[in-house]
Protein backbone atom coordinates (compact mmCIF):
# COMPACT_ATOMS: atom_id res chain seq x y z
CA UNK A 1 0.00 0.00 0.00
CA UNK A 2 1.39 3.34 -0.99
CA UNK A 3 0.91 6.61 0.89
CA UNK A 4 1.16 10.23 -0.15
CA UNK A 5 0.36 13.46 1.64
CA UNK A 6 -0.12 17.06 0.65
CA UNK A 7 -0.12 20.24 2.72
CA UNK A 8 -2.26 23.35 2.32
CA UNK A 9 -3.58 24.09 -1.18
CA UNK A 10 -6.23 26.04 -2.99
CA UNK A 11 -9.55 24.69 -4.28
CA UNK A 12 -8.17 23.91 -7.73
CA UNK A 13 -5.36 21.79 -6.30
CA UNK A 14 -7.73 20.17 -3.84
CA UNK A 15 -9.84 19.04 -6.78
CA UNK A 16 -7.05 16.66 -7.78
CA UNK A 17 -7.77 14.71 -4.58
CA UNK A 18 -11.57 15.00 -4.94
CA UNK A 19 -12.11 14.55 -8.69
CA UNK A 20 -15.46 15.58 -10.10
CA UNK A 21 -16.48 17.53 -6.98
CA UNK A 22 -17.51 21.18 -6.83
CA UNK A 23 -15.85 22.89 -3.84
CA UNK A 24 -16.51 26.26 -2.23
CA UNK A 25 -14.90 27.68 0.90
CA UNK A 26 -17.35 29.10 3.46
CA UNK A 27 -16.50 32.32 5.33
CA UNK A 28 -18.58 33.33 8.32
CA UNK A 29 -17.50 36.99 7.99
CA UNK A 30 -15.30 39.08 5.68
CA UNK A 31 -11.68 38.87 6.81
CA UNK A 32 -9.69 42.10 7.30
CA UNK A 33 -7.14 42.83 4.60
CA UNK A 34 -4.30 42.25 7.05
CA UNK A 35 -5.53 38.79 8.06
CA UNK A 36 -3.46 35.75 7.09
CA UNK A 37 -4.91 33.62 4.28
CA UNK A 38 -7.54 31.08 5.30
CA UNK A 39 -6.19 27.54 5.83
CA UNK A 40 -6.62 25.07 2.99
CA UNK A 41 -7.39 21.36 3.26
CA UNK A 42 -4.64 18.91 4.13
CA UNK A 43 -4.77 15.50 2.48
CA UNK A 44 -3.20 12.15 3.30
CA UNK A 45 -3.96 9.26 0.96
CA UNK A 46 -3.48 5.51 1.27
CA UNK A 47 -4.20 2.80 -1.29
CA UNK A 48 -5.24 -0.74 -0.39
CA UNK A 49 -5.80 -2.85 -3.49
CA UNK A 50 -8.87 -1.52 -5.34
CA UNK A 51 -9.76 0.81 -2.44
CA UNK A 52 -8.39 4.24 -1.56
CA UNK A 53 -8.46 6.05 1.80
CA UNK A 54 -8.21 9.83 1.86
CA UNK A 55 -7.88 11.65 5.20
CA UNK A 56 -8.82 15.32 4.91
CA UNK A 57 -8.48 18.14 7.44
CA UNK A 58 -10.42 21.07 6.03
CA UNK A 59 -11.66 24.60 6.80
CA UNK A 60 -15.36 25.50 6.43
CA UNK A 61 -16.46 24.37 2.98
CA UNK A 62 -19.29 23.17 0.79
CA UNK A 63 -18.82 20.15 -1.49
CA UNK A 64 -21.24 18.94 -4.18
CA UNK A 65 -21.44 16.19 -6.80
CA UNK A 66 -22.41 17.55 -10.27
CA UNK A 67 -24.43 15.18 -12.47
CA UNK A 68 -21.73 15.01 -15.13
CA UNK A 69 -19.14 13.65 -12.69
CA UNK A 70 -21.23 10.93 -11.01
CA UNK A 71 -19.45 7.57 -10.84
CA UNK A 72 -22.02 4.79 -10.34
CA UNK A 73 -19.29 2.14 -10.03
CA UNK A 74 -17.93 3.69 -6.82
CA UNK A 75 -19.12 3.97 -3.25
CA UNK A 76 -17.70 6.34 -0.62
CA UNK A 77 -17.52 5.49 3.06
CA UNK A 78 -16.97 8.74 4.99
CA UNK A 79 -15.82 8.52 8.62
CA UNK A 80 -16.46 11.86 10.37
CA UNK A 81 -13.67 12.22 12.93
CA UNK A 82 -14.38 15.86 13.81
CA UNK A 83 -16.82 18.63 12.85
CA UNK A 84 -20.51 18.90 12.13
CA UNK A 85 -22.30 19.38 8.84
CA UNK A 86 -25.41 18.91 6.71
CA UNK A 87 -25.77 16.48 3.81
CA UNK A 88 -28.29 17.14 1.07
CA UNK A 89 -29.54 14.35 -1.18
CA UNK A 90 -32.58 13.31 -3.20
CA UNK A 91 -34.53 12.34 -0.05
CA UNK A 92 -33.90 15.63 1.77
CA UNK A 93 -31.30 16.81 4.28
CA UNK A 94 -29.50 15.01 7.11
CA UNK A 95 -27.50 16.58 9.94
CA UNK A 96 -24.12 14.99 10.61
CA UNK A 97 -22.08 15.00 13.82
CA UNK A 98 -18.60 13.82 14.76
CA UNK A 99 -18.52 10.04 14.95
CA UNK A 100 -21.14 9.52 12.23
CA UNK A 101 -20.40 7.46 9.13
CA UNK A 102 -21.91 8.27 5.72
CA UNK A 103 -22.30 5.83 2.82
CA UNK A 104 -22.43 7.74 -0.46
CA UNK A 105 -23.21 6.36 -3.90
CA UNK A 106 -22.75 7.70 -7.39
CA UNK A 107 -26.04 9.59 -7.54
CA UNK A 108 -25.76 13.19 -8.78
CA UNK A 109 -27.03 16.15 -6.82
CA UNK A 110 -25.64 15.09 -3.42
CA UNK A 111 -23.46 17.34 -1.33
CA UNK A 112 -22.34 18.35 2.14
CA UNK A 113 -21.72 21.62 3.94
CA UNK A 114 -19.30 21.92 6.89
CA UNK A 115 -19.72 25.40 8.46
CA UNK A 116 -16.94 24.87 11.01
CA UNK A 117 -14.51 22.68 9.06
CA UNK A 118 -13.60 19.22 10.23
CA UNK A 119 -11.68 16.02 9.63
CA UNK A 120 -12.81 12.92 7.73
CA UNK A 121 -11.47 9.67 6.36
CA UNK A 122 -13.11 8.85 3.03
CA UNK A 123 -12.78 5.33 1.66
CA UNK A 124 -13.54 4.88 -2.04
CA UNK A 125 -14.64 1.30 -2.72
CA UNK A 126 -15.83 -0.55 -5.82
CA UNK A 127 -19.62 -0.75 -5.77
CA UNK A 128 -19.33 -4.43 -6.69
CA UNK A 129 -17.61 -5.08 -3.34
CA UNK A 130 -19.85 -3.04 -1.03
CA UNK A 131 -23.34 -3.21 -2.55
CA UNK A 132 -24.01 -6.92 -1.87
CA UNK A 133 -23.60 -6.27 1.87
CA UNK A 134 -26.00 -3.29 2.00
CA UNK A 135 -29.59 -3.98 3.12
CA UNK A 136 -31.38 -2.23 0.24
CA UNK A 137 -30.95 -0.32 -3.01
CA UNK A 138 -31.78 3.01 -1.32
CA UNK A 139 -28.76 2.58 0.97
CA UNK A 140 -26.45 2.69 -2.03
CA UNK A 141 -27.04 6.39 -2.79
CA UNK A 142 -27.08 7.86 0.71
CA UNK A 143 -27.06 6.40 4.20
CA UNK A 144 -26.03 8.14 7.45
CA UNK A 145 -25.03 5.84 10.32
CA UNK A 146 -25.23 7.46 13.80
CA UNK A 147 -21.92 7.42 15.65
CA UNK A 148 -23.53 6.52 18.98
CA UNK A 149 -24.25 2.94 17.89
CA UNK A 150 -21.81 0.18 18.82
CA UNK A 151 -21.39 -1.32 15.35
CA UNK A 152 -20.92 2.11 13.76
CA UNK A 153 -18.17 2.81 16.31
CA UNK A 154 -16.51 -0.52 15.42
CA UNK A 155 -16.80 0.33 11.72
CA UNK A 156 -15.22 3.76 12.23
CA UNK A 157 -12.37 2.25 14.25
CA UNK A 158 -11.72 -0.45 11.62
CA UNK A 159 -11.83 2.01 8.71
CA UNK A 160 -9.48 4.39 10.56
CA UNK A 161 -7.05 1.57 11.39
CA UNK A 162 -6.92 0.43 7.76
CA UNK A 163 -6.18 3.99 6.63
CA UNK A 164 -3.16 4.03 8.97
CA UNK A 165 -1.88 0.62 7.87
CA UNK A 166 1.82 0.55 7.00
CA UNK A 167 4.09 -1.87 5.19
CA UNK A 168 3.42 -4.41 2.43
CA UNK A 169 0.15 -6.33 2.43
CA UNK A 170 -0.35 -9.44 0.31
CA UNK A 171 -3.25 -9.46 -2.19
CA UNK A 172 -5.03 -12.20 -0.23
CA UNK A 173 -4.76 -10.22 3.01
CA UNK A 174 -5.82 -7.03 1.21
CA UNK A 175 -8.88 -8.80 -0.15
CA UNK A 176 -9.80 -10.09 3.31
CA UNK A 177 -9.36 -6.65 4.93
CA UNK A 178 -11.62 -4.97 2.36
CA UNK A 179 -14.21 -7.74 2.77
CA UNK A 180 -14.22 -7.13 6.53
CA UNK A 181 -14.74 -3.41 5.91
CA UNK A 182 -17.69 -4.07 3.59
CA UNK A 183 -19.24 -6.64 5.94
CA UNK A 184 -18.98 -4.24 8.91
CA UNK A 185 -20.60 -1.49 6.83
CA UNK A 186 -23.51 -3.78 6.02
CA UNK A 187 -23.88 -4.77 9.68
CA UNK A 188 -23.86 -1.11 10.79
CA UNK A 189 -26.45 -0.26 8.11
CA UNK A 190 -28.79 -2.99 9.35
CA UNK A 191 -28.33 -1.92 12.97
CA UNK A 192 -29.13 1.70 12.06
CA UNK A 193 -32.27 0.65 10.17
CA UNK A 194 -33.66 -0.92 13.38
CA UNK A 195 -37.27 -2.18 13.34
CA UNK A 196 -37.80 -0.87 9.81
CA UNK A 197 -35.59 -3.68 8.48
CA UNK A 198 -37.22 -6.47 10.48
CA UNK A 199 -38.78 -8.05 7.39
CA UNK A 200 -35.46 -8.15 5.55
CA UNK A 201 -33.15 -8.70 8.50
CA UNK A 202 -33.02 -12.49 8.35
CA UNK A 203 -32.27 -12.55 4.62
CA UNK A 204 -29.74 -9.73 4.97
CA UNK A 205 -27.88 -11.53 7.74
CA UNK A 206 -27.81 -14.78 5.82
CA UNK A 207 -26.70 -13.03 2.62
CA UNK A 208 -23.84 -11.42 4.53
CA UNK A 209 -22.87 -14.84 5.93
CA UNK A 210 -22.99 -16.35 2.44
CA UNK A 211 -20.84 -13.58 0.95
CA UNK A 212 -18.34 -13.77 3.77
CA UNK A 213 -18.14 -17.56 3.43
CA UNK A 214 -17.41 -17.01 -0.25
CA UNK A 215 -14.59 -14.58 0.59
CA UNK A 216 -13.08 -16.94 3.16
CA UNK A 217 -13.08 -19.87 0.73
CA UNK A 218 -12.41 -18.06 -2.55
CA UNK A 219 -9.37 -20.23 -3.28
CA UNK A 220 -11.28 -23.51 -2.90
CA UNK A 221 -11.97 -24.91 -6.40
CA UNK A 222 -14.84 -27.01 -4.99
CA UNK A 223 -16.73 -24.01 -3.64
CA UNK A 224 -20.25 -24.07 -5.06
CA UNK A 225 -23.75 -22.94 -4.09
CA UNK A 226 -24.56 -26.38 -2.69
CA UNK A 227 -21.29 -26.65 -0.74
CA UNK A 228 -21.74 -23.15 0.74
CA UNK A 229 -25.37 -23.85 1.63
CA UNK A 230 -24.42 -27.07 3.43
CA UNK A 231 -21.67 -25.31 5.38
CA UNK A 232 -24.05 -22.54 6.44
CA UNK A 233 -27.05 -24.75 7.22
CA UNK A 234 -29.58 -23.78 4.58
CA UNK A 235 -30.75 -25.09 1.20
CA UNK A 236 -29.09 -24.49 -2.15
CA UNK A 237 -32.34 -22.97 -3.40
CA UNK A 238 -32.23 -20.43 -0.57
CA UNK A 239 -28.59 -19.64 -1.38
CA UNK A 240 -29.62 -18.74 -4.95
CA UNK A 241 -32.54 -16.65 -3.63
CA UNK A 242 -30.20 -14.74 -1.29
CA UNK A 243 -27.98 -13.72 -4.21
CA UNK A 244 -30.86 -12.49 -6.40
CA UNK A 245 -30.96 -8.91 -4.97
CA UNK A 246 -27.25 -8.44 -5.79
CA UNK A 247 -27.96 -8.75 -9.53
CA UNK A 248 -25.49 -11.63 -9.90
CA UNK A 249 -25.77 -15.34 -9.28
CA UNK A 250 -23.54 -17.11 -6.79
CA UNK A 251 -21.29 -18.44 -9.57
CA UNK A 252 -21.14 -15.07 -11.36
CA UNK A 253 -20.19 -13.25 -8.17
CA UNK A 254 -17.59 -15.88 -7.25
CA UNK A 255 -16.00 -15.81 -10.73
CA UNK A 256 -15.87 -11.99 -10.71
CA UNK A 257 -14.24 -11.95 -7.28
CA UNK A 258 -11.67 -14.54 -8.37
CA UNK A 259 -10.79 -12.45 -11.41
CA UNK A 260 -10.38 -9.37 -9.17
CA UNK A 261 -8.08 -11.30 -6.83
CA UNK A 262 -6.02 -12.72 -9.71
CA UNK A 263 -5.59 -9.20 -11.16
CA UNK A 264 -4.35 -7.94 -7.78
CA UNK A 265 -1.76 -10.74 -7.69
CA UNK A 266 -0.68 -10.20 -11.30
CA UNK A 267 -0.17 -6.49 -10.59
CA UNK A 268 1.71 -7.03 -7.32
CA UNK A 269 5.51 -6.97 -7.63
CA UNK A 270 5.74 -9.59 -4.87
CA UNK A 271 4.26 -12.14 -7.32
CA UNK A 272 6.06 -11.02 -10.48
CA UNK A 273 7.84 -14.39 -10.88
CA UNK A 274 4.82 -16.55 -10.03
CA UNK A 275 3.48 -18.32 -13.15
CA UNK A 276 0.06 -17.23 -14.36
CA UNK A 277 -1.28 -20.77 -14.01
CA UNK A 278 -0.29 -20.95 -10.33
CA UNK A 279 -2.02 -17.62 -9.65
CA UNK A 280 -5.16 -18.94 -11.36
CA UNK A 281 -5.13 -22.09 -9.22
CA UNK A 282 -4.52 -20.11 -6.00
CA UNK A 283 -7.56 -17.97 -6.83
CA UNK A 284 -9.79 -21.05 -7.10
CA UNK A 285 -9.81 -21.75 -10.83
CA UNK A 286 -9.24 -25.40 -11.77
CA UNK A 287 -9.62 -24.84 -15.50
CA UNK A 288 -7.13 -22.53 -17.24
CA UNK A 289 -9.32 -22.19 -20.33
CA UNK A 290 -12.13 -20.75 -18.19
CA UNK A 291 -9.69 -18.48 -16.35
CA UNK A 292 -8.20 -17.07 -19.56
CA UNK A 293 -11.64 -16.53 -21.11
CA UNK A 294 -13.03 -14.74 -18.08
CA UNK A 295 -9.89 -12.65 -17.57
CA UNK A 296 -9.83 -11.54 -21.19
CA UNK A 297 -13.54 -10.74 -21.01
CA UNK A 298 -12.96 -8.49 -17.98
CA UNK A 299 -9.65 -6.83 -18.93
CA UNK A 300 -9.47 -7.17 -22.72
CA UNK A 301 -6.09 -8.92 -22.63
CA UNK A 302 -4.70 -12.35 -21.76
CA UNK A 303 -3.37 -12.48 -18.16
CA UNK A 304 0.31 -12.53 -19.19
CA UNK A 305 -0.06 -9.57 -21.56
CA UNK A 306 -2.05 -7.63 -18.97
CA UNK A 307 0.64 -8.30 -16.35
CA UNK A 308 3.38 -6.98 -18.64
CA UNK A 309 1.31 -3.87 -19.37
CA UNK A 310 0.92 -3.18 -15.63
CA UNK A 311 4.64 -3.71 -15.05
CA UNK A 312 5.51 -1.32 -17.89
CA UNK A 313 3.17 1.32 -16.47
CA UNK A 314 4.64 0.92 -12.99
CA UNK A 315 8.15 1.35 -14.38
CA UNK A 316 7.39 4.42 -16.49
Amino acid sequence: MNGASAGGMDAAAAGAHLPGKRMRWLDSAPAPASSPPAPSPRFTSRRLGPATALQVDFPPLSLSQPAASARPGERHLVIHLAGRGVYWHERGRSSQAAGDVAVLGGAPGCGVSHPDGGRVIRWTLPASRLDPFLPGAEARDFLLLPGGRAVTQALAAWASALARLRGPVTPAATDALISQLCALTGLAAREAAGPRSAGLDRADRQRARLLFHMEQNIGDPDLSPSAAARALGFSERWAHALMAPTGRSFREHLAARRIELSAMMLRDAAFKTMPVARIAFQCGFNDLTTFYRRFRGRHGLAPGAWRRLQQNRAGS
